[in-house]
């Protein structure tokens, strides 16, 4: 049985966060109380059966509504599209959080949940217990400032893509076309289509609603729905990080957009 820890790395996870932060002071706005809403980076570590060790960057985004996506980036692989992905509802009372989240791998979902139970300290941290499949620890998620930007649609204007080359030498890309009103369309090089939309959940801060209807796509067929966040520093220019579940399969991952229109 696949084990699965999370830990913590205070230093990456700065590291990441100082990347996003465009110098704005989180304290100027808050998270509603009794909410876990925010965007969260931190780091964990996958342990498999023969336990060679893999680490996850995870970025994790909960909305004012409680639904969250818990985004695994395999840093192994260096794979940033259709990455692992946790999918659910995050529940809190008082500063205690409950969740049932799905596990979906490869792009498609797995046959065992995941649950979390928590302490939340608003614009700080969650921090906790999980139960994934038959194995059970601790975790840590860090908040980032970059929830506290406000979300506005005319940003994500342009065009988003990611391109990886297969060790064979052919290239995948993804393209997603987002125009000012949030209206999206997108394809890759497998021959899937996708039309949808972003919208604005909270104007005020920075998790939109994502909606993609994806055709052409064979099994992958279906209206997909998910969460995203936007940033944009120097360092590594707009970025897009998303991920969106339908009921069986899911798409999730970076995509960057070197300038707007």
């Amino acid at each position: 049985m696949t084990r699965v820890a999370f830990l913590a790395l205070s230093f990456i996870a700065a590291l990441i966060t100082g990347c996003f932060d465009d110098g704005n002071d989180s304290s100027s706005s808050s998270t509603e109380n009794q909410s876990a809403a925010g965007v969260y980076i931190t780091n964990s570590w996958f342990i498999s059966e023969d336990n060679e060790l893999l680490q996850y960057p995870v970025t994790v985004l909960i909305a004012s509504t409680g639904e969250a996506r818990f985004l695994l980036f395999d840093s192994s692989t260096g794979s940033i599209m259709l990455s692992p992905q946790l999918a659910g509802i995050v529940n809190v009372a008082a500063d205690k959080l409950a969740a049932s989240l799905m596990f979906y791998s490869d792009g498609n979902i797995q046959t065992f949940p995941v649950s979390l139970e928590g302490t939340v300290v608003p614009m700080d941290n969650i921090m906790g217990d999980y139960v994934w499949g038959q194995d059970f620890g601790q975790f840590v998620l860090s908040y980032s400032p970059l929830y506290d930007e406000p979300s506005v649609l005319s940003k994500l204007e342009g065009i988003w893509t990611f391109n990886q080359a297969s060790s064979g030498g052919a290239v995948f890309a993804f393209t997603l076309t987002i125009d000012a009103d949030g209206t999206i369309f997108g394809s890759n090089t497998d021959g899937c289509v996708y039309n949808g939309e972003m919208s604005i959940i909270d104007s005020r801060y920075n998790v939109y609603r994502m909606s993609l209807d994806s055709s052409l796509c064979g099994e992958l067929d279906g209206v997909y729905e998910g969460l995203a966040t936007f940033s944009e520093s120097d360092f590594i220019g707009r970025t897009l990080i998303f991920g969106v579940t339908s009921k069986e399969h899911s798409l999730s991952g970076m995509v960057q957009s070197p300038s707007q229109p």
